[in-house]
C-alpha cells in the first residue's frame, strides 16, 4: 500500500486542530438557555445553527487520535508509544484539572460573584479534587482523560481491529450497544467509538484521511456539509445518541475532506500550534468573561449575542498571547502546561 505524505497531513492536521478548537469554544458559549432566548428568535437560530456545525470537532478529534497513533504503529513499538504518549497527555492532564478545580472551587467564596454562579464550580475537598481528576470535573478535561484511558488499551485494541472483519463487527457491536450507555457526549462510549474507527482507518486504510481531496471532490463535500447541517437544524437528532454520534462522525469526515478548499491558502502563524493549550484552558477564561457579560449586561437578547459573539474572540486571544508568554518566557513549563507541543 502506498503511504500518503504525513507532511502535508501534518500541516493540514495543525491548522484544521486550530479551527476545531476554535470551534469547541464557541460550542461552550452557546448560552440559549441561560439567556431563556425564545425559540426561532435570531439569536436562537445562529446559536442553533453553531451548534449544528461545531458538534463535529469533539467526535473529528478523537477519530484523528486514534489515527495519530495507529499510522504508524507496530507491534515491537507498541509499548514505547504509550509511554512517550502518557507523557505528552497525563501531566498536562493533571496539572490543568488541578488548575481548573482550584478556579472553580474558589468562585463560590468570591463576594459579589458567589450568588450569581449558574455553572460548574466544586467543594474544597480532598474527595473533590480526586474526582475532579478522575472524571474531569464536568469541563471539557473529560475528552483528554478519555484519551489516556484509550492510549492505555491501544495495544490489546490493536489485536481487536488489526484485522478488518473482526474490527469492523466489534466496531458494529459497539454501535448496536451504544443506547445502553450513559446518554452524554461526557461518556467513554463516545469517545472510544470515534477513536476506534480512526485507529481502523489508520491500519487499513490511511490515505483516506491523510490525502488531499482535488478542488472538485472537496466543493462536493463542502456540499453534503451544508446540506448536513441545514438537515440536522430541520430534523434534530438528540432523541437518538446512536445517529446523533453517526451523524458528528460524517459531519467531522465532511468538515476534513472539504477542508482541502481553503487550509493552504490560511496564512502561516505560530498560533496554530497554541490548539491544546487553547482546548485545556478555555472553559475557565470563557466562564469568566461571560459571567462578567452576564452581570454587566443582564439577560437580554442583544446581550446573548454579544456574549456569543465577543466572548469566544476575547478568550481565544487571551490563551494565544499567554500560551506565547509562557513559551517565551518560562519554555520548560509550556512543556509541562502542553506535553511538549
Amino acid at each position: 500500500m502506498e503511504l500518503p505524505d504525513y507532511n502535508q497531513y501534518f500541516l493540514k492536521y495543525q491548522r484544521i486542530g486550530f479551527v476545531w478548537s476554535i470551534m469547541i469554544v464557541y460550542r461552550h458559549a452557546l448560552n440559549y438557555s441561560v439567556y431563556t432566548l425564545q425559540k426561532m428568535s435570531t439569536v436562537w437560530l445562529i446559536e442553533k445553527m453553531a451548534y449544528e456545525l461545531t458538534g463535529c470537532a469533539t467526535v473529528g478529534f478523537a477519530i484523528l487520535a486514534g489515527y495519530n497513533f495507529f499510522r504508524n504503529y507496530t507491534v515491537v513499538d507498541g509499548i514505547r508509544k504509550v509511554k512517550s504518549r502518557l507523557y505528552t497527555q497525563a501531566i498536562p492532564y493533571i496539572i490543568a484539572a488541578s488548575i481548573n478545580w482550584l478556579f472553580f472551587a474558589s468562585l463560590p467564596h468570591v463576594p459579589y460573584i458567589s450568588k450569581k454562579i449558574n455553572g460548574v464550580t466544586y467543594p474544597f475537598s480532598v474527595k473533590s479534587y480526586l474526582d475532579t481528576i478522575l472524571t474531569g470535573g464536568g469541563t471539557p478535561l473529560w475528552f483528554l482523560r478519555n484519551l489516556i484511558l484509550a492510549t492505555v488499551v491501544s495495544p490489546v485494541l490493536y489485536y481487536v481491529i488489526k484485522n478488518l472483519y473482526t474490527g469492523t463487527l466489534c466496531y458494529g457491536i459497539g454501535l448496536i450497544l451504544y443506547d445502553l450507555f450513559p446518554k452524554d457526549q461526557f461518556s467513554i462510549p463516545y469517545f472510544f467509538l470515534g477513536y476506534f474507527l480512526g485507529a481502523m482507518v489508520a491500519i487499513h486504510e490511511p490515505s483516506l484521511v491523510a490525502r488531499t481531496s482535488n478542488r472538485m471532490i472537496a466543493r462536493s463535500w463542502f456540499v453534503i456539509l451544508c446540506l448536513l447541517v441545514v438537515t440536522d437544524m430541520l430534523w434534530n437528532y438528540s432523541e437518538n445518541e446512536r445517529i446523533r454520534l453517526m451523524f458528528s462522525i460524517l459531519l467531522a469526515f465532511s468538515f476534513w475532506r472539504s477542508s482541502d478548499l481553503w487550509n493552504k491558502k490560511m496564512p502561516e502563524r505560530k498560533c496554530y500550534s497554541d490548539s491544546f493549550f487553547i482546548f485545556m484552558y478555555h472553559y475557565m477564561v470563557l466562564e469568566s468573561m461571560e459571567k462578567v457579560v452576564w452581570i454587566v449586561f443582564g439577560n437580554h437578547e442583544w446581550a446573548a449575542l454579544f456574549d456569543f459573539v465577543v466572548c469566544p474572540i476575547g478568550t481565544i486571544c487571551i490563551l494565544i498571547n499567554m500560551s506565547a508568554f509562557v513559551r517565551k518566557r518560562f519554555p520548560k513549563m509550556h512543556s509541562l502546561l502542553c506535553g511538549g507541543r
